[in-house]
């Protein structure tokens, strides 16, 4: 059965975060600031090397999306932003390791069917561009 000194190796090895800065219940998006393409890399190195089903990983309770430009989330909440978050720990980590599943129980939730803020970011960069485009054309 996997230790706490392997999952905090494995955070060293995957996340570049150093082993002083790793503490039983550090989060890792906002202690460690793992989010978006990295924190999904993370989880999927993590379900290979420590054998764990993650069928029932939520991403959006954990961390953010790798945009790092959306403007309609001003005015749309994106899904990470639908919930409440839960805290990737390295002791939530171990649990999932030493019983080779994901172990959280997500609370009853909806997110909104359709990406509105993507949309709204979509229509904002037509409108702003267009708009540069009659600017200068009237010179």
């Amino acid at each position: 059965m996997p230790e706490l000194r392997e999952i905090y190796a494995f955070l060293s090895k995957v996340s570049g975060a150093s082993e002083a800065r790793l503490t039983p219940s550090v989060d890792l998006e906002h202690g460690l600031g793992i989010t978006g393409d990295d924190f999904f890399e993370l989880a999927e190195q993590f379900s290979g090397e420590f054998h764990v089903d993650m069928s029932t990983y939520r991403w959006y309770f954990h961390h953010g999306e790798e945009v790092t430009f959306n403007p309609g989330a001003l005015f749309f909440k994106p899904p990470n932003r639908q919930v409440s978050h839960i805290a990737v720990t390295p002791l939530l980590l171990l649990e999932a390791a030493n019983s080779g599943r994901w172990p959280v129980s997500y609370p009853k939730h909806r997110l909104t069917t359709r990406r509105y803020d993507i949309l709204a970011t979509y229509v904002l960069l037509v409108v702003g561009g267009l708009a540069l485009l009659f600017a200068l054309l009237r010179g």
